[in-house]
């Protein structure tokens, strides 16, 4: 597999993936901003093999099982469902979540990142150098 992320930047490299493809011998991905890579087209052509599909970001209910949180993401949709309000120390614990799904954000390589570092904030930055 050939991954071309932010195919945008490189129309020349996107004409190409016509021809890679023709090959047979490669699956290829292309990723990149909808916006520019419509932009980005004069003078190269476009390969017709080209799918496009959405992405979206991962949204609070994803974020609660991709922390194991499965339990909880059950008890508040059936607590909505029955119109009942969640008990004070659940409520507490699933906005101390959404405080960490909000600082984390909804990008899948983030929670991915953030839950393999041992859900701590500083074990992927890395230390800053000074002169």
């Amino acid at each position: 597999m050939i991954i071309f992320d932010e195919i945008q930047a490189f129309p020349k490299a996107r004409q190409a993936v016509k021809y890679l493809v023709a090959d047979g011998r490669y699956d290829i991905l292309e990723t990149g901003s909808l916006i520019s890579i419509k932009e980005n087209v004069e003078h190269i052509t476009i390969p017709s093999e080209e799918r496009r599909v959405k992405m979206y970001p991962v949204d609070f209910p994803e974020f609660l099982a991709a922390m194991g949180e499965q339990v909880l993401l059950e008890h508040i949709r059936e607590c909505f469902r029955r119109g009942a309000a969640l008990e004070q120390p659940i409520h507490a614990r699933a906005m101390r979540l959404f405080r960490e799904y909000m600082l984390v954000g909804g990008m899948p390589q983030s929670i991915v990142a953030y839950v393999e570092n041992g859900r701590d904030f500083y074990a992927s930055v890395p230390p800053r150098s000074y002169p």
